[in-house]
């Protein structure tokens, strides 16, 4: 680490440390020939031989954009690379949250329309810029709120029909789950570290595991449900579940803008009614001509309407009195009380669209109470190693281990796990282990919409060590169809090598027909 007054390069004096990092630190120095002030990167050598030390400079030097630091300078230095690049006055999102608490919907909403438009011009290239270490240590907050991204250290450009990347890079909890297999970053993976620090600036937690962002105890009850719904869809386990693009992520958020937006203009109306009729009585109040006028027009109407009212008891009288003739009203008579009848109607305007919400329970299993579905005499897991003492030990162990390969192991949950609405109940309420093989049991009631189609490609079980198991298919065809019923269908979902232990899992699947929807039950296994 250099000391303050350092000279690098004969004319960059260090003034103080602004932060350190895996590769480097990064300190405050000033141009002692000009006097003005920089922000230089120290890239220690030990890094020469893993990483492309010019890799960030050479990005760097062909972008611009208002949200990404410019680079000024490059040298070397006692085998140290420097990178003189913009001071950036401010505070990092993470020391920022740190120390203020979460942010308010609105502010993490604009935050992140700035980081989209940062990444969605770092995706525009051909090929496209993968930012790959998007985390609220690398954003700077100015003191208008503006974002700049600070380190393009581990960046790269996405290279066609590569497997992977060269090296597994990014910082736990931010980096997507394809990463730690070393699958090759693109464009999700960026959109899935966006999620991520949405998550932290809603939330202000920590995230160690990345199914923490899909619990609904994870978020205060007072969250903007529109905007958790973001952060859910762009933290998807599955890439392909993700935004397919930073656009569409922004489209969504906008679209929550949109909604917060018509919910104050609805209130700032109803508030603006209130004080126009108390503007009105001061105006008649201060001017006695208008308020003579008013008296005078209130006053004809009134004599109008008796005229019609008139009008209609007297035609009523004649035809109680003759009814054989069967008088009729005038018809220009007629078409005024017509007329009257219409005016007075109350006016109905159109009905309001009504956005169903979705009812959400997590269910729970109970891992002490199974249900034995062996065919054996074995009760479970105390099994009687010495069964008669005629039998030879070894006989008894063996036709154990037989027993124990086809015993079959049900819970039934205590509570069901499901989310529902008027139109589509999903639950799932038992889960099946047969050796090492889970079968999960849902019932669906797709009660007023058209053929659902539910993907087995895109159905896991995600434990809470972010360990995801993909359903595997016993026939040919991905899509399980659920047709138009009033009652329950059954759906059994088959995963392999999976063992059911105490924590927190979520079924993730997705219902398809007209549009995709998420399906998202979680269950808790608890011992009781």
């Amino acid at each position: 680490m250099l000391n303050p007054g350092r000279i690098l390069d004969e004319k960059y004096e260090i003034i103080k440390v602004l932060g350190r990092g895996g590769m480097g630190t990064v300190y405050l120095c000033k141009n002692n020939r000009l006097g003005n002030f920089w922000a230089i990167k120290e890239v220690n050598g030990q890094w020469k031989d893993k990483i492309d030390f010019l890799a960030e400079p050479n990005l760097l030097k062909n972008l611009s954009h208002i949200g990404i630091v410019r680079i000024i300078d490059i040298f070397y230095e006692d085998d140290n690379l420097y990178i003189v690049e913009d001071y950036i006055e401010g505070t990092t999102l993470k020391e920022y949250v740190e120390a203020n608490g979460s942010l308010s919907a609105e502010l993490v909403t604009d935050i992140s329309l700035q980081l989209c438009s940062i990444l969605g011009y770092l995706h525009s290239f051909n090929p496209p810029i993968i930012y790959r270490d998007l985390k609220p240590a690398n954003i700077m907050i100015k003191s208008n709120n503006k974002v700049v991204l600070i380190d393009f250290g581990i960046a790269r450009t996405y290279k066609e029909n590569q497997e992977g990347d060269t090296m597994i890079l990014g910082s736990l909890g931010y980096i997507a789950p394809e990463q730690l297999i070393n699958a090759q970053s693109n464009a999700q993976t960026d959109i899935y570290s966006l999620g991520a620090t949405m998550f932290f600036m809603l939330t202000s937690k920590s995230i160690n595991l990345p199914s923490e962002l899909m619990f609904e105890k994870n978020y205060m009850s007072d969250d903007a449900k529109s905007l958790v719904s973001v952060i859910k869809k762009a933290s998807a386990i599955d890439p392909k579940s993700r935004y397919s693009d930073v656009s569409a992520m922004r489209s969504a958020l906008n679209a929550n803008i949109d909604e917060v937006e018509n919910e104050k203009t609805m209130f700032m109306n109803s508030s603006e009614s209130a004080r126009d009729t108390s503007k009105t009585v001061l105006v008649e109040d201060k001017k006695p001509k208008n308020r003579t006028k008013l008296i005078i027009i209130s006053a004809l109407a009134c004599i109008i309407a008796l005229v019609v009212i008139l009008a209609w008891v007297m035609n009523n009288k004649a035809v109680d009195k003759n009814d054989s003739e069967h008088s009729i009203a005038p018809k220009s008579t007629e078409a005024t009380v017509a007329k009257t009848i219409e005016e007075t109607k109350p006016k109905v305007g159109p009905a309001a669209e009504v956005v169903e919400k979705d009812t959400i329970v997590m269910g729970i299993l109970d891992i002490k109470n199974p249900v034995i579905l062996s065919s054996g005499t074995s009760n479970g897991k105390g099994k009687d190693k010495a069964r008669g003492k005629e039998k030879d030990k070894e006989k008894d162990k063996e036709k154990d281990n037989n027993e124990d390969k086809n015993q079959l192991v049900q819970y039934n949950l205590k509570t069901a796990a499901s989310i529902a609405n008027s139109k589509l109940s999903v639950s799932l309420t038992s889960i099946l282990l047969i050796k090492d093989d889970v079968i999960v049991t849902l019932n669906i009631e797709n009660i007023a919409a058209a053929t659902q189609r539910l993907d087995i490609s895109k159905t896991y079980l995600v434990n809470d060590k972010n360990e995801a198991t993909k359903s595997y298919n016993q026939s040919s065809t991905t899509m399980v169809l659920i047709p138009q019923s009033s009652g329950k269908q059954e759906v059994k979902l088959y995963f392999k090598d999976l063992d059911i232990e105490q924590g927190s899992y979520i079924l993730k699947t997705v219902l398809s027909s007209a549009v995709n929807k998420d399906i998202n039950l979680s269950v808790d296994v608890k011992k009781s």
